[in-house]
């Protein structure tokens, strides 16, 4: 299925849009195909470099064609594919966390300079450097923790060993780094903080009240 411009009555939706523009967006969008992810597996092996962490801990959805949809001021204006079809999101993890933790703060159950270790009761925070550990930290991948967590090490992420991203080995605060083990301690910190599943409180605090689909999981 190819890109498609869909005006119907969508009132002032197509307002101000350059629809030439529009239309070859989504053409070049259309054939923008990623190499391999229609073996999901395979796929993902190919961007680890670690042989020794290849499998990955979860279930796999195998890529389809490009698709997508241009929404503006409520209205589809354009599409491409078939957006329906469920697909696996990369790079999501820290926005949906962030976006849990933004009910836990306004509840007056997180807070953000308070040490982790004083709302959840988890080994990963119960040494010297994880009671330093706050929830700012965590959320701002600040933390320096290293450790194991669902048997992935935090040495596993080369993201973290950029030049110039981290200092290994230092406190919490003075070093940055993009490590998806930290992010999922961040994740496991605020399941138990909130004491329910993270996508039940996205669901109910956050999808639910903007009219998202259901689909989701």
């Amino acid at each position: 299925m190819g890109e498609r411009l869909e005006h119907g009555s969508a009132g002032d939706s197509w307002a101000g849009v350059n629809t030439d523009a529009l239309a070859r967006a989504a053409r070049e969008q259309s054939q923008r195909v990623v190499p391999g992810a229609a073996d999901m597996e395979s796929y993902l092996a190919a961007q680890v470099s670690d042989a020794s962490h290849r499998e990955v801990v979860g279930p796999l959805l195998d890529g389809g064609p490009p698709s997508g949809v241009v929404l503006r001021r409520g209205a589809v204006i354009a599409a491409w594919g078939d957006p329906a079809r469920v697909e696996m999101a990369f790079s999501a993890t820290k926005s949906v966390l962030a976006l849990t933790a933004g009910p836990a703060y306004d509840d007056g159950l997180l807070r953000l300079d308070e040490p982790v270790h004083r709302s959840v009761d988890l080994p990963q925070f119960a040494g010297s450097h994880g009671r330093v550990i706050t929830w700012r930290h965590l959320l701002d991948q600040t933390s320096q923790w290293e450790g194991e967590l669902w048997g992935k090490p935090t040495s596993l992420d080369a993201q973290s060993a950029r030049e110039g991203t981290e200092s290994p080995g230092g406190p919490p605060g003075e070093g940055w780094a993009y490590n998806d083990v930290r992010v999922n301690l961040a994740a496991l910190a605020l399941t138990v903080l909130l004491g329910r599943p993270l996508p039940e409180m996205l669901r109910s605090r956050i999808a639910e009240p903007i009219g998202a689909s259901p689909r989701w999981s």
